[in-house]
């Protein structure tokens, strides 16, 4: 039984579409999120250090794979229902690990992961200054 065109307009159309696409896109950003974050580079700029690694360009990360831009004529609404879905969804998975995401300097179609790099500073646990004299002294005994 074919459906009418009219039918699925009406069924996209259905308050929970976004929140059905948004659960999906949600575990597949899950299920696939880590294994690509794996050339990290250090970024500094006025507020510090963090890391960044590239995710891919919106046109090949996006559902609609399209870049919207003011003047743009080739989105849909479903367009901007699929991308508005996966881009939320997205920034909850990152959120989750303290990450963001970022568009490109260069080229604003650029995806990045960003995320804070914590320095740790290796102290030693006691003062070598202590040590030497403490070794010295036992010597003399």
């Amino acid at each position: 039984m074919a459906r009418n065109i009219l039918d699925i307009e009406d069924l996209w159309d259905r308050h929970d579409v976004w929140d059905r696409l948004y659960k999906r896109y949600k575990k597949e950003i899950h299920d696939s999120f880590y294994p690509h974050l794996i050339d990290w580079k250090v970024i500094e700029d006025e507020h510090g250090k963090y890391l960044q690694d590239f995710l891919g360009s919106v046109m090949s990360i996006m559902p609609s794979g399209k870049f919207y831009m003011p003047w743009t004529t080739n989105q849909t609404q479903r367009d901007v229902i699929k991308d508005s879905a996966f881009m939320s969804a997205l920034e909850d998975v990152l959120d989750e690990y303290d990450m963001w995401i970022e568009s490109g300097e260069g080229d604003p179609t650029d995806l990045f992961v960003c995320a804070r790099l914590i320095e740790q500073s290796i102290e030693p646990d006691f003062d070598f200054d202590e040590e030497e004299e403490n070794d010295g002294d036992s010597e003399n005994d």
